[in-house]
């Protein structure tokens, strides 16, 4: 699987199905934050300070720490 889809599986794992939108091997859009793939590795990511390059993992902490700050 490669990292676009495991981010796909960590959304649909993590969110209410009505909080994100998956535009398959694009895009996704979860909670104002958007991640498209990039073709070298990894992600460009999209939020209220403009887009940024960012890891799979980085990413991921992106998302946990958006998960935290909705609890």
């Amino acid at each position: 699987m490669d990292e676009f889809h495991e981010l796909v599986t960590f959304v649909t794992e993590n969110y209410p199905s009505y909080s994100y939108v998956i535009k398959p091997d694009q895009e996704i859009a979860v909670d104002g934050l958007i991640f498209r793939p990039r073709p070298a590795g990894g992600f460009y990511f999209l939020n209220e300070n403009g887009e940024q390059e960012v890891t799979y993992s980085e990413a991921i902490d992106a998302l946990r720490n958006d998960i935290e700050e909705s609890a």
